[in-house]
């Protein structure tokens, strides 16, 4: 929120695609799934989580839609942590607690951006 980012912008989509030896689980932008000429042999731009065949986990599917959800959890921190330090200031009991939290999601928030 109060730099700008450097990841896609959301929203971001997963698209379950199979591939020659198990399949594959698209993360991105629509866009990024279309074709663009403007690209290099005119491929398109996204994350890809391969699972392969005899190696699949009913995980994977869950850690594709977590990837894409991560902007949106991001921004939610983001406002989340400056309202959690806005309503604790007062309260001086509450305050050490809060500010645990808001560390945790300092740190987060840090880690997201590659910081």
């Amino acid at each position: 929120m109060t730099q700008e980012t450097k990841h896609t912008p959301a929203p971001w989509m997963v698209e379950k695609v199979k591939t020659s030896c198990g399949h594959c689980f698209k993360i991105g932008t629509k866009e990024q799934f279309q074709e663009k000429k403007d690209r290099p042999l005119n491929i398109p731009s996204y994350a890809c989580l391969y699972v392969d065949y005899g190696n699949a986990s009913n995980q994977s599917e869950a850690n594709a839609n977590l990837i894409a959800a991560a902007p949106e959890l991001l921004e939610a921190l983001e406002c989340m942590a400056i309202a959690a330090c806005a309503v604790a200031m007062p309260h001086a009991g509450e305050r050490k607690l809060m500010q645990g939290a808001v560390d945790m999601a300092r740190e987060a928030i840090k880690k997201a951006k590659g910081n």
